[in-house]
Formats: structure tokens, sequence, C-alpha cells
């Protein structure tokens, strides 16, 4: 019996290496966008719309009208589409059942059939009939259009918010939506930040880091296609790719998310950020607000969820820490350049 020493060989990947820029030279302009009484009369003509009932009415259709349809679809003698008293709003945005159909409904009557063809577009998925034409044969059986209520204190009332007058209703609006714009325009400066940080950076990522990060992103890709019940393979097969192909489309995104990650990472480090267990508890309780103490007790004890949530804490502190120093260079506050040139992660 021979006892030759047991060997293992195994493959690790190196560490990236990242030398972060002088946060100093850093200068990110984000222009707000002006909200104004326009913007609160598109809000106030979608609740209108929301709240208002179809009627039936006599005339010829036109766009945003709800027409009740027989429709049959024929590509050389194959039928695509056959069915009877349908609901269809036609519009230039609308490309069902093919681009073009709905131009082909304006102008007609009630009672009218119209025959006419449209061409099935060269990127259609179905082999047999794409780039052919589609000849339609299509009956008008009833047109409605949108009753909407006339704008005024009553209208605002129906809201059912509280509001007394019409101006209550406007006030509010214009309030939500400079809100919203001040935090579109904080998340805009934000991720122009991370990005400029992102681009000055010298980074090199070891080939096997990215291939993993791609791996993470084909997982992600099953996942989410399994919550529709359809495989990868039937995805592939409808894009007309491979597996290979599409994980070589991946890369440039997986390095990006890996860099991302690698900056964010080394940011906490440079601002001397900590995080306590009360921090990273209080947060996955948050989270999980609404489920019960068995399973929110159950999560808690999870060293994944744990890790998890301390990456996005440590990560949201940093990106605090970026955009004030950056702001402060903008307002001439800045006294340090934080950045640090030696910061090379080497094992």
């Amino acid at each position: 019996i021979g006892y030759e020493p047991l060997s293992f060989k195994a493959i690790v990947p190196l560490e990236p290496e990242l030398i972060l820029p002088d946060y100093g030279s850093i200068r990110i302009n984000v222009e707000r966008k002006k909200v104004g009484d326009r913007e609160v009369e598109e809000v106030l003509d979608r609740y209108r719309s929301d709240s208002a009932p179809w009627v039936p009415v006599e005339r010829s259709v036109k766009f945003g009208d709800l027409v009740t349809l027989d429709v049959e679809g024929r590509v050389e003698l194959k039928t695509i589409l056959k069915q009877e008293r349908i609901d269809y709003i036609p519009s230039m945005e609308n490309q069902s059942p093919l681009p073009g159909f709905s131009v082909q409904l304006e102008g007609l009557e009630r009672g009218i059939t119209k025959t006419f063809s449209v061409k099935v577009p060269d990127e259609y998925t179905d082999e047999t009939i794409k780039g052919k034409d589609c000849h339609f044969t299509v009956t008008v059986n009833e047109i409605k259009e949108k009753l909407l209520p006339i704008l005024d204190d009553e209208f605002a009332k129906g809201i059912g918010e509280g509001f007394e007058t019409l101006d209550d209703l406007r006030a509010d609006i214009l309030d939500r939506l400079n809100k919203n714009m001040d935090l579109q325009t904080q998340e805009e400066f934000n991720e122009q930040a991370l990005q400029e940080v992102v681009d000055k950076s010298v980074v090199v990522v070891p080939d096997l880091i990215i291939k993993r990060e791609v791996d993470n992103m084909v997982d992600d890709q099953q996942r989410a296609l399994k919550s529709r019940n359809i495989e990868l393979d039937s995805y592939l097969n409808h894009l007309g790719k491979s597996e290979n192909e599409l994980r070589e489309e991946m890369r440039p995104a997986a390095r990006e998310r890996v860099v991302r990650n690698l900056v964010l990472k080394n940011l906490s480090k440079e601002f001397n950020i900590e995080i306590s267990d009360s921090e990273v508890e209080s947060q996955i309780k948050d989270m999980f607000a609404g489920a019960n103490k068995r399973s929110i007790r159950r999560v808690l004890k999870s060293d994944e969820v744990k890790k998890s949530v301390s990456i996005s804490i440590l990560n949201r502190k940093a990106m605090e820490n970026l955009v004030n120093l950056i702001k402060s260079n903008k307002s001439g506050k800045s006294k340090s350049k934080i950045a640090s040139k030696t910061n090379v992660l080497k094992k």
C-alpha cells in the first residue's frame, strides 16, 4: 500500500488593485429642473382621466377612444389573430397587435368593416411570418370616449384626501412635485459623483472576479425569468443568442459593478466609517416591518442578511460623505484632499 501525500490545486483570484482619485479636483454641477403650472396641470389631467367614465359616442374613431372590435389577421393562408368584441385603445404609441394597426382605425364609423394590410416587422420572432404583409379585417362595434369631470372645487373634494378647494389641491400637487424634483436632483448628483470617482480611479480587476460577477448576473437573470415561468434556454432562443454570447455581453456591466462596489468599499475605509450591530438590526427590522416576530428573529440570525445589510449601510454612508465633500469643493470650503494616492489593495 502506497502512502503518497495528498496534494490539492486551487485557483484563487488575486485581489483587485485600486487607487482612488483626488476628491478635491472633482466638481459636479446638476441643474435642478423647474416645476411650475404646466407640470401641475399635467397631474390634474391624469387625475381627471383616471376618474372619468367611458361613454358611448356617435362619431368616427379618434385616438384615445375605447373601441370594441371584431378583428381577424392573416399572413398568406395562416390566421394569426381572430377575436370578437375586443376592447382596444388606438394611439400612436400602441404598437399592438402590429405597428401601424392603430392608424388604420382612425376615422372609422360604428358598424363599418375595413380591410387593410400592415407589414410584420423584420425582427418579429415568428420566422414564418416576419417581413410579410398581414391582412386585417376589422369591424367597429362600439366607440366610447372618456367623459372628463369639470375641474372645480367639487372635483378637488372628490379626490378624497381632505382638499376643500381646487387651489388646495394645486398647492399640494406643486409641493409634492417639488419634493420629488429635489429627490431626483439629489439622486442624479449622487450618481454623477460616484461615476466621477469610478472613472478617475486606477483599477486592475482580475478576470476571474469579473467572471464570478457575470455568474451572479446570470443567476439574477434566471431568477427573474423563473418568476415569470420562463426558462433561460427559452429566453435565449427567443433572442437568438447562446449563453456564452449573453455572458460576453454582460462582461462590461459586470466589471462596472465590481469597480463601483470596490470604490464604495474603499471610500468607507477612507472616511473611517463604522457601523454598530444595533444599526444593522434596526435596518433589518425596518426592511421586514409587517412580518411576524418569529420571521424577524430568524432573519436577524442570518449572517448572510446581516452582511448584506452592513454593506448597504456602509455604502450609503460612504456616498453621504463623498457627496458632502464634493459639495464643499464647489463652495470652496474643502480644506483637505482626503483621497489616498497609495491606497492599493494588495495582500
